[in-house]
């Protein structure tokens, strides 16, 4: 009889434990605390053997494994450079894209993170970068961002028809607008580059805007998708806006292609 209570008891025990797991589900807890959408960039290269866990480091947040506050409010981009060697592939196919980004924010190390433009950490830490990711998650968004992608896959020709809304903050008048094509799952070596910059569909250094508080800006951007990407279903259009002075990107939303 004691054994059959103790059994019970054992039991009604594992399934309490359970239903705590199930309760607790850290996508559902931490998607609470994000105020806004945030870019993400790294600097890195397939020649860099530093770079391998700040790059898995950011595939755990693309696949929303609960390492911020909100991981599915993170936005990742990764440009590739040539440091501290060459021979990267992705950097050759896409030099003047990868240029831009790395000559803007003075890279000269791998691997460099760039969190919301402004924040800037030469090497991998993971507890700094989840720090700094979660204190810019929970800033206030003063913008509004949305946009909508017509792609036609047998000519590759697009559109992005983007709409903005200042709801709040000081009024920037070097602000420029930035529209990035990626690609994941990209093969090299035994391993996959996800978030990869293959393209701008503005010019590289972004593209002058105007923009204060309540007064809407709205812009169409025709494209024709660059032959260097592989796979327009693995593809992503990114679109932020960007302080050229402060470096701080002010809002940013991506989408799928296809």
């Amino acid at each position: 009889m004691k054994y059959k209570i103790t059994l019970i008891a054992a039991i009604l025990f594992a399934f309490f434990l359970s239903s705590c797991e199930f309760n607790n589900n850290p996508v559902v807890t931490n998607s609470v605390t994000a105020q806004r959408k945030l870019l993400v960039e790294l600097s890195t290269s397939s020649t860099c053997t530093n770079c391998p866990p700040a790059e898995n480091f950011l595939n755990q947040i693309d696949s929303a494994s609960g390492i911020t506050s909100s991981d599915t409010s993170v936005v990742i981009i990764e440009f590739h450079t040539p440091i501290p060697t060459p021979g990267d592939p992705f950097y050759a196919q896409n030099m003047p894209a990868s240029n831009a980004r790395k000559n803007f924010y003075d890279v000269q190390v791998n691997p460099t993170l760039l969190i919301g433009g402004s924040t800037k950490y030469i090497g991998f830490d993971a507890q700094s970068w989840t720090n700094s990711i979660n204190i810019k998650l929970s800033q206030k968004e003063n913008y509004n961002l949305t946009f909508n992608i017509a792609y036609d896959t047998a000519t590759r020709n697009g559109s992005v028809d983007i709409s903005l809304l200042q709801t709040g903050g000081a009024n920037l008048s070097d602000l420029k607008l930035f529209i990035a094509v990626t690609e994941n799952k990209l093969p090299f070596g035994t391993k996959f580059y996800h978030n990869v910059l293959r393209d701008f569909i503005t010019d590289a250094n972004g593209d002058d805007m105007q923009i204060a508080i309540g007064q809407p800006f709205s812009v169409t951007k025709n494209f024709v998708l660059n032959s260097i990407v592989t796979n327009p279903y693995n593809t992503n259009i990114t679109v932020f806006a960007q302080s050229m002075s402060t470096k701080d990107v002010v809002v940013v939303a991506r989408k799928k292609l296809l």
